[in-house]
C-alpha cells in the first residue's frame, strides 16, 4: 500500500514557504519527506533545515536526509556522534546517495537511534549484498530510486521493475519519485526538465504518474521530487486509493443513482469479510469483471437503457441490467472491442491514459473509480 511524500529544499526555498507546503501535504494525507543534504553551504541554511524539519517532525512526518560519504565525513569532523546530529535535525533515516563498501552501512543498520538506512534502488544491488555479508539488520533497511533531472535519462521501465522485484524479494520497501508539472517547481539543481524516476513519466500529469506506480504493486512510497506541487495536484493525489487500480471515469449524463452506486458504493460483506470492487480471479481478455456490485444490488433491478452503439470499445464501463437475470448489477470494464449487447448499460468511459494500466491486471486487484 503506497504512502505519499513530498520533497523540501530549505536551502533554496524560504522557511515560510516550506512550512506552508508541509501543511498542505499534511492536509492531503502525505506522511513522508525527502530532503537533499548535499548542498548545505552555511550556518544560515543549516538553521533553515532545523526549523523546517523540526516543524515537519511535529506533524509526524517521516524525514529522510539524502547524504553521501563526503557529507558524512565532514559532519564526523564536527561532532563525535554524527547520527545524533541527524536525529536532532529530525531525521527518521539517511539515504546514501553514494556508498561506502557495505561494512559501514551494515553497522549503521544497528544504530541505537533506530535511524533507517535508505539505499539507492536504481544503482547496483551490490551494496545490499554486502550489507547482508556483514550481517546488517535488514529490518532497518529501505530503498529509494533516483530521480533524473536530465531529459531522456530516467529509468527504463523494465529495468525499474527488475530493480523493484529484487528489493521486494528481500522484503525491502521501495520508494520512487514522481514529478510535478508546476512550471515554478524546483529541485536541488537548476535544470527544470522534470524529476521523475521513470523516463516515461516525465511529460504526463502527476496524478497519472502516481496511478501508474500504485498499479504496479512494486512501490511502497511515492514521493513528489520537486517543490512545490500545485494544490490541485496534491488534492488529486489525496483522492487516490493507495493500492490497486485508480480509474478516472467520465460518466454518461443520464446515469441513474442506482447505476452510480454500482461504481462508487459497492462494498459488501461476503463470506465474513468486506469485499469491494475488484478484479475477479478468472478474468477474461475481453473485460474486467467486478462482482461485488452484483451481490450488493441483487435485489435492485437495473432497467435496460438501449443506445445506438454497434460495439463496446476499450475503456467502456458497463453494468449488466435486469435482462441478464442473476448477473444484474455486475460491473464490467471493456479491455477488447466486443459487440454491443442491450443487456449491458453503458455508464461511461475511463480516462484514455488509464487504459495503459490494464497491463498490470491480476486477480483480486482492487479498483477505485474517480469521477471526472
Amino acid at each position: 500500500m503506497a504512502r505519499l511524500g513530498i520533497s523540501i529544499y530549505p536551502n533554496l526555498i524560504s522557511v515560510d514557504q516550506c512550512i506552508n507546503y508541509i501543511d498542505l501535504a499534511y492536509k492531503c494525507g502525505f506522511s513522508r519527506i525527502f530532503t537533499n543534504f548535499l548542498e548545505i553551504e552555511n550556518e544560515s541554511e543549516m538553521n533553515n533545515f532545523k526549523k523546517v524539519c523540526n516543524y515537519a517532525k511535529s506533524k509526524n512526518f517521516e524525514i529522510i536526509f539524502d547524504v553521501n560519504p563526503s557529507v558524512f565525513e565532514t559532519i564526523k569532523k564536527q561532532t563525535s556522534d554524527p547520527l545524533l546530529f541527524f536525529v536532532n535535525l529530525g531525521a527518521s533515516g539517511i539515504r546514501m546517495d553514494e556508498e561506502y563498501e557495505g561494512q559501514f552501512e551494515a553497522e549503521f543498520t544497528k544504530n541505537k537511534y533506530g535511524l533507517k538506512l535508505e539505499i539507492n534502488a536504481s544503482s547496483t544491488t551490490g551494496l545490499l549484498e554486502n550489507i547482508i555479508k556483514y550481517n546488517g539488520d535488514l529490518k532497518n533497511v529501505i530503498s529509494c530510486h533516483n530521480f533524473y533531472p536530465q531529459r531522456f535519462t530516467g529509468l527504463d521501465r523494465k529495468l525499474f521493475e527488475e530493480k523493484c522485484l529484487y528489493y521486494k524479494s528481500k522484503n525491502i520497501k521501495v520508494a520512487a519519485f514522481v514529478s510535478s508539472q508546476n512550471l515554478n517547481a524546483i529541485g536541488p539543481w537548476p535544470l527544470k526538465e522534470g524529476l521523475p524516476t521513470i523516463e516515461d513519466h516525465r511529460n504526463i500529469s502527476l496524478v497519472d504518474q502516481a496511478k501508474d506506480l500504485i498499479a504496479t504493486d512494486y512501490v511502497d512510497d511515492i514521493i513528489i521530487s520537486n517543490q512545490p506541487a500545485t494544490e490541485l495536484e496534491m488534492l488529486e493525489l489525496s483522492k487516490l486509493s493507495h493500492v490497486g487500480f485508480n480509474f478516472h471515469i467520465s460518466l454518461e449524463k443520464d446515469i441513474t443513482e442506482l447505476e452510480k452506486r454500482t461504481l462508487f458504493d459497492a462494498d459488501v460483506d461476503y463470506m465474513g469479510k468486506k469485499v469491494g470492487t475488484q478484479v475477479r480471479q478468472d478474468y477474461s481478455p475481453y473485460m474486467i469483471r467486478c462482482t461485488a456490485p452484483r451481490i450488493k444490488f441483487s435485489n435492485n433491478p437495473i432497467e435496460p437503457k438501449p443506445i445506438n452503439k454497434k460495439y463496446f470499445e476499450i475503456g467502456d464501463v458497463l453494468v449488466l441490467n435486469k435482462e441478464f437475470g442473476r448477473y444484474n448489477g455486475e460491473v464490467q470494464i471493456v479491455m477488447k472491442q466486443m459487440p454491443y449487447d442491450s443487456r449491458k448499460n453503458y455508464l461511461g468511459k475511463i480516462n484514455k491514459n488509464d487504459i495503459e494500466l490494464f497491463k498490470y491486471i491480476k486477480p483480486n486487484k482492487k479498483i477505485k473509480f474517480i469521477e471526472v
